[in-house]
């Protein structure tokens, strides 16, 4: 019995307790509301001030920045960096066009030096067979074609590898081997297996399979 009245003892004092902080804090509250503006206030007096202080601290930065930049010093250094920029480019430019200008001295060295020959020269003015070097290879035929009674001369390209249309389109090509001269066929199933062989030694010189030394590469 004696430990009930105890508990009970303990447990009305302890409600008392909370009772009396409850109060405390209702009579408080008012008086913390009225305080609330002023501490509201001060916080944004401490945000205002250290942002000004950091908008200070920015403005100093720049003024030391723009300083320096109008500073002699400051107008070397970026001189001497738009200089070595366009060094730079100027020396890839400079490269770029000189290789450029050597891949086409090349090409119209080969030109020169091809139609100089006077066995090419006079290879290109008969009709017949030969290997051509485009952008794409191929073979080559300028004739007459007798074997279909052809009356004018013509110049006619078949392209390896190439799916597409070239008609009325400008194609320079630069003949590589001549294969055989023109001459007419008894039936055009002789001229398509003439045709065949022609394509088939075209692909082998073109390969490296035979060389100029080798021409023709047809066995006919």
């Amino acid at each position: 019995v004696s430990d009930r009245e105890t508990l009970g003892k303990l447990v009305d004092s302890g409600l008392k307790i909370i009772l009396k902080l409850a109060n405390s804090v209702i009579e408080a509250l008012p008086k913390l509301l009225k305080k609330a503006p002023e501490i509201v206030k001060n916080l944004a007096d401490a945000i205002i001030e250290n942002s000004a202080k950091l908008i200070k601290a920015a403005e100093e930065l720049i003024k030391v920045l723009w300083n320096y930049v109008t500073s002699p010093e400051g107008l070397e250094l970026i001189l001497q960096t738009a200089i070595d920029i366009i060094t730079t480019l100027a020396d890839s430019i400079i490269e770029n066009v000189s290789l450029l200008v050597d891949a086409v001295g090349d090409v119209i060295r080969h030109f020169v030096d091809y139609f100089k020959s006077e066995e090419n020269q006079q290879k290109l003015k008969e009709s017949g067979v030969g290997v051509l070097d485009a952008l794409i290879e191929g073979i080559l035929n300028i004739g007459f074609r007798p074997t279909v009674q052809g009356c004018e001369q013509r110049v006619e390209m078949h392209l390896f590898n190439f799916n597409g249309s070239l008609y009325g389109e400008s194609v320079t090509v630069t003949p590589l081997l001549f294969l055989r001269k023109e001459r007419k066929f008894e039936t055009l199933e002789a001229l398509r297996a003439q045709i065949a062989q022609d394509q088939a030694a075209a692909r082998d010189y073109l390969q490296g399979i035979c060389t100029i030394q080798d021409n023709p590469c047809t066995n006919s």
